[in-house]
């Protein structure tokens, strides 16, 4: 169902879509988690593997803290990243996706901080670096979205000041210092991520709505296309759709070998029918006269059209004489059930009268030909007395009857 077309209606801080586009959000998560899943989980590895290698770092900095320093990485962050990692290919993992990233850089950080408390206070601020890499893990590389992303980042700043206050007790400009490049770098960090969280829900919003454009527009086009083909009086198919649906027909019959047959309807003595009740009665007649062609014909590859003025044209693919020329009896007599009143007509009411044509379609004979053979049967049955059907006669060898 196509949407109403907006601005992005966006809440400020969260970020999510509000009012008329709340219903944008469940899909923009699904979509975010489709196109950032890959990002994640090479992130995820890469912050695996980043936070092992600094095991080396242990081993220059607090080679007598290191069975600490490795029980923190080896023992708590390997394992808890390789399962998240794995939880990654599980078909339900969209509904923790943020959770379990915002896990993971809470995790890493904070064994960042703890491994500050295991080193001299001239040596910690070797691993203070090691928490710039969580706020950038965190804003950026891991794909959080902004509101998560944020609360892990300014978590982690308030975790840091607690244990240097509480257990590394730095100096004053040590601890100053620090806070401004977390603070900082936190503030960039927002800044960044919010503009692509932001920018990422416009591309999404705007890919949706020409979706939806589209999609009016092709129902838009299709609808024409079908009122082009159209009679605009009597809903049935006009004389360009006819032509159209002949010459397409014509050619499926002559490749499969398969009958084709004309038939030609005209309502009989109209042209006074028109003059004694009027214009609009006449218009009535044309429509419910359509209406029981297309009534009785509704077999696959037939076609019912108003080929001009009283006279309406009918297509029928697959059928041979015996069977058209049944047909035509019944639209016959569909129309005098009608009974619409004709008081210039021998039998009193509206009727038809109708000629017949079939054949199998080959290079000997074209379709104006069998159309003409179709009208001239009609011309019978005028000549004949009308309200009948008249067969046309084919000379050739691939007629039935």
């Amino acid at each position: 169902m196509a949407k109403k077309r907006l601005g992005a209606m966006l809440a400020p801080f969260s970020l999510t879509f509000k009012g008329e586009q709340a219903d944008w959000e469940a899909p923009f998560r699904r979509a975010y988690f489709k196109s950032t899943l890959g990002q994640a989980r090479v992130a995820i590895g890469f912050g695996i593997l980043y936070f092992s290698l600094f095991a080396i770092l242990d081993l220059l900095v607090i080679p007598n803290r290191l069975l600490e320093a490795w029980l923190c990485r080896f023992g708590v962050f390997l394992p808890a990243g390789l399962v998240v990692l794995a939880l990654s290919y599980h078909k339900s993992f969209m509904h923790y996706f943020q959770a379990s990233l915002a896990f993971l850089v809470i995790l890493g950080g904070l064994g960042v901080i703890y491994l500050t408390t295991l080193t001299t206070a001239q040596d910690a601020y070797l691993y203070y670096a090691g928490l710039i890499l969580a706020f950038m893990f965190g804003y950026g590389f891991a794909r959080l979205r902004f509101v998560v992303a944020t609360c892990c980042g300014w978590l982690l700043v308030l975790a840091f000041l607690v244990v240097e206050l509480g257990v590394n007790h730095p100096s004053l400009k040590g601890l100053v210092a620090n806070q401004f490049f977390f603070v900082g770098a936190n503030i960039v960090g927002m800044m960044i991520c919010y503009h692509q969280e932001k920018a990422a829900r416009l591309a999404f919003l705007l890919q949706n709505q020409l979706s939806d454009q589209n999609a009016l527009l092709l129902s838009h086009n299709e609808n024409l296309a079908k009122l082009s083909n159209l009679d605009g009086l009597t809903k049935v198919a006009n004389r360009r759709h006819f032509d159209h649906f002949m010459f397409q027909s014509w050619r499926q019959c002559q490749a499969g070998h398969q009958p084709i047959a004309v038939i030609i309807c005209d309502i009989d003595v109209f042209k006074q029918y028109n003059d004694h009740y009027g214009h609009l009665a006449g218009d009535d007649c044309l429509v419910k006269v359509a209406k029981a062609l297309a009534r009785t014909v509704r077999r696959q590859g037939s076609l019912v059209a108003r080929y001009g003025g009283e006279e309406f044209a009918v297509v029928l693919t697959g059928v041979y004489m015996e069977e058209s020329m049944r047909i035509a009896e019944r639209i016959r007599q569909q129309v005098e059930d009608l009974a619409l009143p004709h008081c210039l007509s021998a039998q009193g009411v509206v009727t038809l009268s109708l000629g017949v044509a079939a054949v199998i379609p080959d290079n000997s004979l074209s379709q104006r030909e069998l159309f003409q053979c179709a009208d001239s049967a009609l011309y019978e049955a005028k000549l004949a007395g009308r309200n009948q059907v008249k067969a046309g006669k084919l000379f050739t060898s691939q007629v039935r009857a």
